[in-house]
């Protein structure tokens, strides 16, 4: 014999695994976002650089060139942990329409 509490104590179950898998993904949108931003920033400072004159104090070696991609992305990964510039929000939000 099936009783009705077990039934809804399922039926509560699922509605709250839902709920946090719903939760999960919205998290990782988010982040994937985030990561996105950072992603794009971090090309357009490369391409600036790109377009600013070499400084002759400091010749360019591989180290530098290392040194400065990891700093640059840390730079933007924090940028955008922060005040970012809102195409996270714009994504996610566009993105957020589709989910069924």
């Amino acid at each position: 014999m099936i009783n009705k509490g077990d039934i809804l104590i399922k039926n509560l179950n699922s509605k709250n695994i839902e709920q946090e898998l719903k939760t999960k993904n919205d998290k990782k949108l988010k982040d994937a976002c985030r990561d996105f931003e950072a992603y794009f920033l971090d090309m357009v400072l490369e391409e600036l650089r790109k377009a600013s004159p070499g400084n002759s104090l400091f010749p360019e070696s591989n180290a530098k060139k290392i040194y400065e991609y990891m700093y640059y992305n840390a730079l933007t990964k924090e940028a955008v942990k922060g005040q970012s510039l809102g195409i996270s929000d714009l994504l996610y939000n566009y993105l957020k329409q589709f989910e069924k």
